[in-house]
């Protein structure tokens, strides 16, 4: 039996994922290290042009020449643990 390799993440899954990233530390960014890892990304290269996309259409904030430093600006909805914490990443179909 052959594996399948999930599809890459798109533009709402990394916006989905740094959402639940800032609820969960208190606003501190993900890297894109933390991003490519828990997104599946092959290396940090694909992550910049999918935060780009979400920039463009006006749903994050990126401060240039900061590090770790993005913030959400239109509602994201979050998917939740039973508790109520944010989960970082799952993909919604």
């Amino acid at each position: 039996m052959t594996r399948r390799a999930p599809s890459p993440a798109t533009a709402d899954d990394v916006l989905r994922y740094v959402a639940g990233y800032l609820e969960a530390r208190d606003g501190v960014s993900p890297s894109y290290a933390d991003i490519c890892d828990a997104l599946g990304f092959s290396s940090k290269a694909q992550v910049d042009p999918r935060l780009a996309e979400i920039e463009a259409s006006g749903r994050i904030f990126r401060m240039k020449r900061h590090r770790r430093a993005m913030a959400i600006t239109a509602p994201v909805t979050i998917p939740r643990a039973p508790d109520g914490a944010p989960l970082y990443f799952v993909r919604i179909p």
